[in-house]
């Protein structure tokens, strides 16, 4: 098992574990309960690892291409949203559910 990320809130582990999963890599997000008692410890920001330390180069690829994907994403616009497929309220910046993963759809 490898760690291979931390990401600053548990929505962006997901984000990033799902496009893991979706590349048939075996991943897992750890630490996100402790994110909301990090009280500004740095060392409790949630964090994505594989668990096939031979997948590593791909993984990174993978997420090479998130971190562009992140700075390239349009600001947030419009307001809360409630997703379709398991109700989870949303703000503005999501563009897919970190409980269920379904995508948010148009902005409204």
């Amino acid at each position: 098992m490898v760690e291979l990320y931390h990401a600053s809130d548990p929505a962006t582990a997901h984000l990033l574990c799902g496009m893991l999963r979706a590349e048939g890599i075996d991943a897992v997000v750890r630490g996100e309960h402790l994110h909301a008692a990090r009280g500004g410890l740095p060392v409790l920001y949630p964090s994505v690892w594989i668990f096939d330390d031979d997948a590593l180069e791909a993984a990174r690829a993978i997420l090479q291409r998130f971190v562009q994907q992140q700075r390239a994403a349009p600001p947030p616009q419009g307001s809360r949203w409630d997703c379709a497929g398991c109700g989870e309220v949303h703000e503005p910046q999501f563009t897919e559910c970190w409980r269920c993963g379904k995508p948010r759809g148009p902005y409204r």
